[in-house]
């Protein structure tokens, strides 16, 4: 779905930046010492969930771009207005009175759909504001503008943030990252950031060596049928499954399993289905496959 500016987000591209309500923290986190000034208020780590992916380029050097704009519970709701407020704000003396609480984090690189590099930004905010916007041809044009004028002024890199498009059948490109989130009470009237970006990436630990579990795949007339056989894994609940536009990854940590494959096909990941024989040790994975026609260009 192509996007561009509609009247009510003509404005004044510093107002758009002012409004994110994050922080810039240059300096390195200080992970040796941790009660240092740095880091005096409390954090936490949250993991987000997908919500929508955002295709865009590079003006600069062409590249594309991904916005995984995620979702947390670990994030604060901004102030609850309706689109009738918004537009009034944003005609407004001070439309900086409206503000997005967001958590960006450091980009990182994932091939595209044809194997090509590609940048990849994930940018976290409230579940409950996610729902809202999304549902919204004036929140959600709204939001997106003003999460690529966060990127475009963080990273000093220049979008191409009319010509963009939200893919169909993907809500987020490549793995999601741990974002470090302050714990700070939020206050509306408050003029100061509120939410702490992750700077630099939060780094996990190595992980332990891993084992692809067997499979097969099987397509039939519209799904692609797979079979995972996972002899060490007792439950369902032992398993992640993640299934994207092209791509499948399993992960089944307790029993040291995982499986990242793509697929020649285009997968509706919103209508996959999956069932684990605890007698077999197998887990049935039913994806339908988008016809050509309905596949996002």
């Amino acid at each position: 779905m192509s996007g561009g500016k509609s009247v009510f987000l003509d404005v004044d591209s510093t107002i758009l930046e002012k409004r994110l309500l994050m922080e810039d923290n240059d300096d390195d986190f200080d992970f040796l010492n941790p009660s240092s000034e740095k880091d005096v208020c409390p954090w936490k780590l949250v993991t987000p969930k997908p919500g929508l992916c955002v295709k865009t380029r590079n003006l600069s050097t062409g590249e594309k771009v991904f916005i995984n704009v995620c979702t947390t519970g670990g994030i604060p709701d901004p102030e609850d207005i309706s689109e009738a407020a918004l537009v009034q704000i944003l005609s407004s003396d001070d439309p900086t009175t409206f503000r997005v609480p967001m958590s960006i984090n450091e980009p990182y690189e994932h091939p595209d759909k044809s194997g090509k590099p590609s940048t990849v930004y994930d940018v976290a905010i409230s579940t409950n504001f996610f729902t809202k916007m999304n549902s919204s041809d004036i929140f959600r044009p709204f939001v997106i503008q003003v999460i690529m004028d966060g990127l475009q002024s963080k990273y000093d890199i220049s979008l191409e943030s009319e010509e963009y498009s939200v893919l169909k059948n993907r809500k987020a490109m490549g793995a999601l990252r741990p974002h470090r989130v302050q714990q700070r009470e939020v206050d509306s009237r408050a003029r100061e950031p509120l939410i702490q970006e992750v700077y630099p990436p939060v780094r996990s630990p190595a992980p332990a060596p891993c084992r692809e579990p067997r499979y097969s795949l099987v397509r039939s007339s519209r799904c692609l049928l797979a079979d995972f056989r996972v002899d060490d894994v007792v439950s369902s609940r032992d398993l992640t499954l993640d299934v994207g536009e092209d791509r499948i990854i399993l992960e089944g940590k307790k029993a040291g399993y995982l499986l990242d494959i793509f697929v020649p096909y285009c997968l509706d990941q919103d209508k996959t289905s999956a069932r684990f024989n605890t007698d077999t040790k197998t887990l049935h994975v039913k994806m339908p496959i988008v016809s050509r026609s309905q596949q996002n260009t």
